[in-house]
């Protein structure tokens, strides 16, 4: 599967009613992350309303100071990591800065004790990368890994990343993103965002989350 052709594809039928207020959209796209070293009860407030799942106990080692906590932030704040990084011209270096803020969560939400869901905390992982470096990570739900026809895997989802990338550094698929949320924009969404690689995240989410039995989306104009 091409997937620069299937992100394209999955912007191209972005039905007209399409808007940004799935659960948490709003906190999650148009407020920017605030405490871009730390990870703080907001982070985690947002990453919880947009449906990601987090123990009481996982929001306890996430939050409470640790050797846990302190290598998480410590891999968060290494300058490969910076705030103003992107995912469209990221290199080695910084994937693999990426793969190990990734572990650095997924070891430390593990660290909680009772029988762990091993997807469900790469997803959160990603989903705390995304929430911190909004230019960087993507939350890697299910429909993404779908819509790209990527397999879910235990690991950091470097795969991802590099798919993702592909498609950002194509002038097409920019584009198609730049119209969107201009779009999204002038209709008074107030989920709307500039940010390319978070707009891409949510519409290949949704477009591989109704994709049916034969592969083909359930929304837009069929071909």
């Amino acid at each position: 599967m091409d997937v620069v052709v299937e992100a394209a594809r999955a912007l191209q039928r972005v039905p007209c009613e399409f808007r940004l207020d799935g659960p948490g959209d709003h906190l999650w796209l148009a407020t920017d992350p605030v405490s871009p070293a730390d990870i703080t009860a907001a982070d985690l407030l947002v990453i919880v309303t947009a449906g990601h799942r987090l123990t009481a106990r996982q929001v306890q080692a996430v939050l409470e100071p640790g050797t846990d906590r302190r290598l998480v932030l410590a891999a968060l704040r290494v300058p490969l990591l910076d705030v103003d990084q992107d995912l469209v011209v990221a290199g080695s270096d910084t994937i693999a800065a990426m793969e190990t803020f990734h572990h650095a969560v997924r070891v430390l939400l593990g660290t909680t004790g009772g029988e762990v869901d091993v997807a469900v905390t790469s997803e959160v992982s990603s989903a705390l990368g995304a929430r911190k470096r909004p230019d960087l990570f993507v939350r890697c739900g299910p429909g993404l890994l779908r819509a790209l026809g990527l397999p879910c895997r235990r690991g950091a989802p470097v795969a991802v990343w590099k798919a993702v990338q592909s498609c950002l550094r194509d002038d097409g698929v920019r584009s198609q993103l730049d119209r969107l949320a201009d779009r999204l924009a002038a209709a008074g969404d107030p989920g709307w965002t500039t940010r390319r690689l978070a707009l891409l995240d949510r519409v290949l989410e949704e477009y591989g989350a109704r994709r049916g039995s034969v592969g083909l989306p359930r929304y837009g104009p069929q071909s």
